[in-house]
């Protein structure tokens, strides 16, 4: 069990750091309320915590790995939660994967008509779909 939680722990960093590396735009910091539009900047990474992050327009991907934030995504390609308590909603999206804990992920429709391809792995994270 301990290996298994060291793994995943190794696995969470890695792709922290990759995701903030490779974003257009970062959030970072602790208790920002900010709204962004994606259309400039399509690739959003949030690594703060306890802040307030509106996404318009379509992002490519966003990499939330922070914690207690509230992130609404209008669109987006790919959501990638592997941070904790979390409370995000996405209106529309093709992929969701959520590999932290505590996390809370509502979505409303997937792009192009079709169901979005949901992951899941981690402690007490929950995906459901709102109208």
């Amino acid at each position: 069990m301990k290996n298994l939680a060291f793994v995943l722990s190794s696995i969470f960093a890695l792709t922290a750091a990759a995701a903030v590396a490779r974003a257009d735009v970062s959030f970072s910091d602790a208790s920002q309320d900010v709204t962004h539009d994606c259309g400039a900047d399509p690739v959003v990474s949030v690594s703060g915590s306890s802040s307030t992050i509106t996404l318009t327009g379509a992002c490519a991907k966003v990499s939330i790995m922070g914690s207690s934030n509230k992130v609404s995504v209008d669109s987006s390609d790919k959501v990638a939660v592997t941070g904790s308590t979390n409370e995000i909603h996405v209106v529309a999206a093709n992929k969701i994967a959520v590999t932290g804990s505590g996390n809370q992920v509502t979505w409303t429709r997937g792009l192009k008509g079709k169901k979005p391809k949901i992951s899941t792995l981690g402690v007490g994270n929950k995906v459901r779909k709102v109208k």
